[in-house]
């Protein structure tokens, strides 16, 4: 196999490795991100119409409620049928009834009043007038347990899927049960707050679904489902591959990706509506929430197949540049050795095959001088030999070249750092436990490289102007608070004590949390790394127009010496014989550089030996200047 076509198949085969591990990882990621995204999209979907549905059923529970403590529902129900106002009574109670009912119509179609003997004697609606439901849920559970909701039922009556409220009736001065009003809501209230599908794109619904796992409000895709269509039995647990559990104050979110009752594999949240054991389901089909992704797979496919054309096509030129200068030579060795000894390579190049050619042209002219002689043949076998050496030497230093030109065709930092993470989790295979602490090793490296580019990249914006600042109104007490829980595990495992001493009722002040963040945990990072026993205290104060903020450390201590040049980039104090190394030299200077932006100030005080405190400063008020 030639030279060129080496060279050209380890750049292709070389880009296949980088863009299959780039591509496999973008995937994972995307899919893993955009399920989470769909998943969080939904819950505050369900959560808005949950929250509805239970504004509903308690504003229902509150009118019947009120209704139950009307006077003359009171008044009529204590009128026995023998007195002589009972048939004005009744007449008002009906009058109110109906007059009830008709400015509340878009909450429900009917109410009506039982006695206490469970027979209805009043109601909005004269045709329920004297049936018996002293058996039914809605009279028992008022008279037991006070308002009372009965859970959906079609009506043989009204012809309708309903939901009744119920509260009893009592007399007021004696405590005497007197009887049950009800009023009657169709489920078709319910439709309002599920039909809105805002967000769930063409294959999205909303449904609410009772106990039984029947459906209550009406599907997008199955007409006259209410009360007739089970749905939550064809959610097979089985078909479930994601599963997420989130509680909010006022409902339970269960997430996961299912065939749902059409048939359609579906990502789905179900909100419980805990007062009557429902439950909202909230679905978008899989087909429609991942075509970004499918659409991505294409355009990735794309870039990759460029990408290797790319690849190709530099890797032939990479070739010829470097195989041409050694055909060349090839070629005026085959010349010479056939005895033209006037022939020149005459190479204009200047590295080492441009001295090969000249060693190869300085060889033929001696050769030429020394024809006629033994003497100038053995010269000539000298040279020769003089020259062969010299051709090895050239194709040592030529294949030396060619290595280091491989090896620094390193693959990117993220590929390789993803790439390790991605087989930690385990997504290649299981690992043994030396498989395991060599990947490690690796990827505690890959993170210092990284963080030591990031950190350089940093400083030059900073420098530089280029980074935008969030300054908005924080807490100060409780950034430390979160940055304290991030490094407490880190401070334990040396045996540390990491304290918080913070001032209390500090005033709000204007900063970048997440670059106050980054000082915070550069100035503990550094205590933690220098301090063997002991603890480290993080102290608030407020003094004057300015948030005090101090990092004391009980560890090793600065020489008086080191400290004007500690917030300098790339500098790395000395501790005498203990000195530690491992960081950039760019950590404080960014700190600085940070701190100065927020129109603050960052100093350290120490003494060898007796450990170190570094102070900062933010201005509560914004200063000019």
């Amino acid at each position: 196999m030639r030279i060129t076509t080496k060279i050209t198949f380890s750049f292709l085969l070389l880009m296949i490795l980088i863009m299959a591990l780039a591509m496999s990882a973008l995937y994972v990621v995307g899919k893993r991100y955009m399920t989470n995204a769909i998943f969080d999209h939904l819950i505050t979907t369900s959560e808005a119409r949950a929250d509805n549905i239970d504004t509903y059923l308690e504003m229902q529970k509150i009118i019947v409620k009120q209704l139950s403590e009307c006077i003359l529902l009171e008044r009529f129900l204590s009128t026995s049928r023998e007195a002589s106002n009972y048939v004005e009574r009744l007449r008002i109670a009906t009058e109110r009834l109906k007059r009830i009912q008709e400015v509340n119509e878009d909450l429900f179609y009917e109410c009506f009043i039982m006695n206490k003997e469970g027979r209805i004697v009043a109601s909005s609606n004269m045709g329920s007038v004297g049936l018996d439901r002293a058996d039914d849920a809605y009279f028992l559970g008022a008279k037991k347990e006070g308002v009372y909701i009965k859970d959906a039922y079609y009506s043989k009556i009204t012809k309708q899927a309903s939901l009744t409220f119920s509260a009893p009736i009592i007399n007021r001065k004696t405590g005497e049960f007197l009887g049950v009003v009800v009023n009657r809501v169709s489920l078709s209230s319910l439709n309002k707050i599920t039909a809105d599908r805002t967000g769930l794109g063409e294959t999205g619904e909303t449904y609410l679904v009772n106990k039984n796992g029947y459906i209550l409000t009406q599907s997008r895709f199955v007409d006259n489902a209410p009360l007739a269509l089970m749905v939550i039995s064809k959610i097979r647990r089985d078909d479930l591959d994601h599963d997420r559990r989130v509680s909010t104050v006022s409902h339970i979110y269960n997430s996961h990706i299912y065939t749902n009752y059409n048939g359609i594999k579906v990502l789905g949240v179900c909100a419980r509506i805990s007062r009557m054991q429902w439950c909202l389901l909230t679905e978008i089909s899989t087909s429609e929430a991942f075509a970004p992704l499918h659409r991505l797979n294409f355009v990735l496919l794309a870039i990759t197949i460029l990408a290797l054309v790319l690849t190709w096509l530099a890797g032939r030129f990479a070739a010829r540049l470097i195989a041409e200068p050694i055909y060349q030579l090839h070629r005026g060795t085959e010349i010479i050795g056939q005895g033209d000894l006037d022939y020149k390579v005459d190479m204009k190049a200047d590295d080492e095959i441009g001295a090969l050619s000249k060693a190869f042209d300085k060889m033929t002219g001696n050769l030429k001088k020394t024809t006629t002689s033994i003497v100038s043949l053995e010269m000539e076998v000298v040279e020769r030999k003089k020259a062969e050496e010299e051709a090895k030497k050239a194709v040592q230093i030529k294949s030396e070249f060619i290595s280091m030109v491989s090896h620094e065709l390193r693959t990117p930092l993220t590929v390789i750092k993803e790439g390790i993470a991605m087989t930690l989790d385990g997504l290649a295979g299981p690992l043994n436990d030396e498989q395991r602490d060599f990947l490690v090793a690796a990827k505690r490296n890959v993170d210092r490289l990284t963080r030591l580019i990031n950190n350089i990249l940093d400083f030059q914006k900073l420098e530089s102007g280029k980074v935008d600042f969030n300054i908005e109104k924080d807490d100060i007490n409780e950034v430390i608070k979160v940055v304290q829980k991030e490094l407490a595990y880190q401070a334990k495992e040396k045996g540390l004590d990491l304290i918080l001493k913070l001032g209390e009722n500090l005033p709000m002040i204007k900063f970048d949390r997440d670059k106050i963040t980054q000082v915070l945990m550069n100035l503990i990072n550094n205590s933690i790394k220098f301090t063997d026993k002991g603890s480290i205290t993080i102290s608030t104060t407020q003094e004057g127009n300015v948030i005090g903020v101090s990092v004391k450390d009980t560890g090793i201590g600065i020489e008086k010496k080191e400290i004007p040049r500690l917030f300098h980039k790339f500098e790395q104090v000395s501790k005498t014989e203990d000195k530690r190394t491992g960081g950039t030299g760019l950590g404080l200077a960014i700190s600085k550089e940070i701190i100065v932006i927020h129109k603050g100030k960052i100093w350290v005080e120490s003494e060898l030996g007796r450990g170190a405190t570094f102070y900062f400063v933010l201005p509560v008020k914004e200063r000019r200047g």
